[in-house]
């Protein structure tokens, strides 16, 4: 209803139990809603998408405010790329940003 009164897309996290297999699961379920006028009245599209298996970081990382390294439950200072990665199915790829090529290759 809020993408109907709004006009604007709204996201919400949230949960969604189903039967599967004659068995309840709990899903995480990520819902998108769009106004959508049509012949005159107002509708919303609704799309719920399944994100279950996406892995998501929650909480309070300590975090080196100088060399960003991640202090781990384990005691250790862990550097946040190898952190993220071995909690998250992300993987890095590397490259320089525009101000960094200029402050670091670009001679005035």
């Amino acid at each position: 209803m809020q993408a109907i009164e709004g006009k604007h897309v709204q996201r919400a996290k949230g949960k969604l139990v189903v039967e599967l297999d004659n068995e309840l699961r709990e899903l995480s379920v990520l819902v998108s809603a769009s106004a959508l006028e049509f012949k005159g009245e107002n509708l919303a599209i609704v799309i719920v998408k399944d994100i279950s298996d996406i892995v998501e970081l929650q909480g309070l990382l300590p975090i080196c405010s100088s060399c960003k390294k991640i202090y781990t439950e384990e005691g250790y200072w862990e550097g946040l790329e190898k952190y993220i990665e071995a909690h998250s199915e992300v993987e890095f790829t590397h490259d320089i940003c525009t101000q960094c090529i200029k402050k670091l290759y670009l001679k005035k």
